[in-house]
């Protein structure tokens, strides 16, 4: 239970398959609130002492005056009960088809009948018929939803509602000055909207689903300006043809609102598969053991490398293969051709690499001693682990290599 809960629920960056919380660009994860509810809720026993008052803070009995209203239920505060027609006149104006879609006429007044309200029309109502003492907040719906996620027995859409987060310190998408939000941050937070709407209502858990996108159709209705808060709702959507696939499957539409106009829809299909079949996958071998990787992030400026008998030098990584290493250092250590070493490497995220290593080469360059080494022994798991930081971490050697 959040109790003086922060505006911005952070969501994690395990669940969006990211590694820090900086690159998460979704929060206030939250599945669709009721608009009303049959007070006897209250009794449950799932709901705790704290949950029942939460619950009386944000719903209220309906207006006296609205004798159509059902007894005995609850109705979210931000959104009006009755609305005297005489009083609507000169008040802000909404679409007719909105009410119509949550409200019956009765003459006179307008009456809630609705269980269940988008979001979207809930904010524009409130926003023009409630008294801002009664107006929710984004934390408020989260804090809600978070209630009813304990009860299972309480039927709720299968959409999702998250808030973008706009950093404009962010020097990936705000490197410059930017008048909108940049369409390709739009993409990535619509990816990761998806995933954690899938996370949310699967029967998988993150641990055991992965995914590969098949495709991604975006349509860009208007400029996001980066000083105004951003929603996104995201919907499942699957074709006939999804639902027979043998294989899982995920397709979602993200649609993103700012000041209540729709912005942008995009529209993401996936595979979905367990995660040690993705991790075999992605396993992926370079072109050639001969081809040589520069080092880009991640992987320290330094390595090890121990004679046989056990003199310790330390070498700057000038670029990397899967069958070798280059190395520089700031003075000469008289090595020997075909000299063997204990090599040994660190890289962030990965861990310790180490390898059994032969001296094939060296020379002055530049005034630095640089010196080739073959890798001739290397255990499964460090030999994995180079793999794996030659695909995230480096790019080829465009001086030493043409492909």
């Amino acid at each position: 239970m959040f109790i003086g809960a922060p505006e911005i629920q952070q969501i994690s960056p395990y669940t969006v398959h990211k590694e820090f919380e900086e690159d998460v660009l979704v929060c206030n994860e939250r599945v669709p609130i009721p608009a009303s509810f049959d007070e006897k809720l209250l009794d449950n026993p799932e709901l705790d002492d704290i949950d029942r008052a939460e619950l009386r803070r944000f719903y209220r009995p309906g207006a006296a005056a609205a004798s159509s209203l059902q007894s005995g239920r609850l109705y979210l505060r931000s959104l009006p009960t009755c609305l005297d027609k005489s009083w609507m006149c000169g008040r802000a104006a909404v679409d007719s088809s909105l009410l119509a879609r949550y409200y019956t006429d009765t003459g006179s007044a307008l009456v809630l009948h609705a269980d269940a309200v988008d979001e979207i029309d809930e904010v524009q109502l409130m926003q023009a018929f409630v008294e801002r003492p009664d107006h929710l907040k984004d934390k408020d719906r989260v804090a809600i939803s978070n209630i009813f996620d304990r009860l299972p027995s309480f039927s709720r859409p299968r959409s999702m509602y998250v808030n973008l987060v706009i950093d404009t310190t962010n020097s990936i998408y705000f490197r410059r000055h930017q008048e909108h939000v940049p369409g390709i941050m739009l993409i990535e937070a619509a990816r990761q909207a998806m995933y954690a709407h899938y996370h949310h209502f699967s029967h998988w858990t993150r641990s055991q689903a992965a995914f590969t996108i098949e495709s991604l159709h975006v349509d860009f209705h208007n400029f996001i300006n980066p000083n105004y808060p951003v929603r996104i709702r995201v919907e499942e959507v699957r074709s006939a043809a999804e639902s027979r696939s043998s294989g899982e499957k995920a397709a979602s539409i993200a649609s993103f609102y700012q000041s209540n106009k729709l912005a942008a829809v995009a529209t993401l299909r996936a595979n979905v598969i367990k995660t040690e079949l993705f991790k075999r996958m992605r396993n992926v071998k370079p072109l050639a053991s001969c081809n040589r990787f520069l080092p880009v992030k991640n992987i320290a400026k330094t390595a090890a490398f121990v004679s046989a008998g056990g003199k310790r030098l330390e070498g700057t990584l000038n670029d990397i293969s899967a069958g070798g290493i280059n190395a520089s250092f700031d003075h000469d250590p008289s090595l020997e051709l075909n000299a063997q070493f204990d090599f040994l490497m660190f890289v962030d995220t990965i861990g310790l690499i180490g390898a059994k290593v032969e001296l094939l080469w060296k020379e002055v360059r530049e005034g630095r001693n640089v010196a080739g080494f073959k890798i001739i022994e290397i255990q499964t798991l460090c030999e994995k682990r180079l793999r794996e930081t030659i695909k995230n971490f480096t790019f080829l050697n465009m001086r030493r290599e043409v492909v």
